[in-house]
């Protein structure tokens, strides 16, 4: 799906289960801004199924923090049974669009995560989204030796 259009954009690609970005976020666990500098993120949801105030505040904490500026552009996962999923995309382009950044693309309803089908996310590859066409793909390796 595309919840947010825009130009394509590329980026090394950061992210996992948002949940536990919350976790780690403020500790030495998390990334730096400098290191997510340009970044695709992409977010799933866990089964947990977060409530919207907890998305946003923490979208909220991380735009504070200088992370959510980063992203070039995001992928959100498919929620478990679909569930809420109208309700995370207005969710993030609310926030997106309270700090300058209704421009970039987002993507939603990718197959990765706590969802099925799974597929993996190669961590730190470089990839590019199209927010126009909805395309998504890896430009290089997955795998370094």
């Amino acid at each position: 799906d595309i919840v947010q259009g825009g130009d394509k954009a590329q980026g090394r690609l950061f992210g996992g289960c948002f949940e536990l970005i919350d976790e780690v976020r403020g500790t030495p666990l998390m990334h730096t801004p400098q290191e997510l500098e340009d970044a695709i993120f992409f977010f799933e949801m866990s089964e947990e199924k977060p409530p919207e105030w907890m998305v946003a505040d923490t979208l909220r904490a991380l735009a504070a923090s200088g992370h959510l500026q980063c992203a070039n552009g995001i992928i959100l996962g498919k929620p478990m049974g679909g569930e809420l999923q109208q309700e995370y995309y207005n969710t993030f382009k609310t926030i997106l669009a309270e700090n300058n950044m209704a421009t970039i693309p987002v993507l939603g309803n990718a197959s990765f995560g706590h969802n099925e089908p799974k597929h993996p996310m190669p961590y730190g590859a470089l990839a590019e989204i199209d927010g126009d066409t909805g395309a998504f793909a890896i430009l290089g390796p997955a795998t370094q030796e």
